[in-house]
């Protein structure tokens, strides 16, 4: 790193050059099944310190068209500088009307940035190699007495078409 960079509030980690390695252990049931169940555990360094990583997560599947999903992460994180933990909360629901027909959408909250947001994307492949994507973002930061502010909202929309000649 060129300069020092504030990883959490009043963790600042120091100009340098780090490397680490990161190992894995996970478990999961058959994701064919109606109900899938996950774990993995990651430990190793980290900067200068060390972090271990645990992630739980369910989804279910009801039918061919619809999959919900919780998951919760959680990182330890020990520096020199000190030690702090992250949390991230995921939800997810997805929907495929037909092949060429989807709505995906993802929530997520962090403790950290303490940010709720949630995004919602159409996918419709008119044929292959030509999609029209319409997505929208909305964000919601909580303050210090616990209620949710608006952050941010976005909207955007792409037509990917491919030419041939």
């Amino acid at each position: 790193m060129d300069a020092p960079f504030e990883i959490h509030p009043g963790v600042v980690l120091p100009i340098g050059s780090y490397q680490w390695h990161r190992f894995r252990a996970e478990a999961n049931t058959a994701t064919k099944r109606r109900w899938v169940i996950d774990a993995a555990y990651w430990w190793g360094g980290f900067y200068n310190g060390t972090r271990k990583q645990i992630g739980l997560g369910l989804t279910l599947k009801p039918n061919a068209h619809l999959s919900v999903a919780l998951r919760a992460d959680r990182n330890d994180i020990t520096l020199r500088e000190g030690r702090f933990h992250t949390q991230v909360l995921t939800a997810r629901a997805d929907y495929n009307f037909t092949p060429n027909l989807s709505w995906q959408n993802l929530q997520q909250y962090d403790n950290e940035s303490r940010l709720l947001s949630i995004q919602s994307r159409l996918r419709w492949i008119l044929k292959p190699g030509n999609d029209l994507f319409v997505v929208i973002n909305r964000g919601w930061v909580k303050n210090f007495d616990d209620v949710f502010d608006p952050a941010f909202d976005r909207a955007i929309a792409k037509l990917q078409y491919t030419f041939q000649f």
